[in-house]
């Protein structure tokens, strides 16, 4: 039986953790598959990729300008979302996944949000790249003051989509 399996509507207690937690990169690179190779019918190289970059980012991840954070609901995780510092002012939000059982009970707000305060204490403006056709992201990145900067096709993940840039500016004194 899945931890997600009753859920109720009402407020379910989760928890954010911050850095690497046993079995993290197994379940994003994993749930990355999950969603997007079974639910939007992309190829196994976006999976494997996934895979590289991830790993990638924990071996080069310095904390001075990275973070990681992992929501867990029941013990069981259930989203990611990273902030890749790529220099002192501009920040990139990646690998930012939530399990399908989980997606609308506000876990993928509470993550978002967490990563946002750490851009905004920092005074880090943000991008992120997606794909047209995710609205559940598209509304949380919108609620977060997003802008949709830029769109153009991309057939690298086995069909045609629409990758689109947002960007979120933060005010510096």
């Amino acid at each position: 039986m899945s931890p997600f399996s009753s859920l109720s509507p009402e407020k379910t207690p989760f928890l954010i953790e911050e850095g690497y937690q046993p079995g993290c990169i197994g379940w994003v690179v994993g749930m990355h598959g999950r969603v997007y190779v079974g639910e939007q019918q992309w190829n196994a190289r976006f999976e494997q990729i996934v895979g590289r970059e991830l790993i990638t980012f924990f071996e080069q991840y310095d904390a001075a300008k990275d973070r990681f954070w992992m929501l867990s609901v029941r013990d069981a995780f259930a989203a990611s979302i990273t902030i890749v510092g790529e220099s002192d002012t501009l920040a990139r939000i990646r690998f930012f996944v939530a399990d399908p059982k989980v997606v609308g009970q506000g876990f993928g707000h509470a993550l978002l949000d967490q990563a946002m305060q750490y851009c905004a204490m920092e005074q880090k403006d943000v991008y992120l790249t997606t794909v047209k056709g995710l609205d559940a992201a598209r509304h949380l990145y919108e609620q977060a003051g997003f802008r949709l900067m830029s769109e153009h096709e991309d057939r690298s993940w086995g069909s045609v989509q629409i990758e689109q840039r947002w960007e979120l500016k933060h005010a510096r004194e």
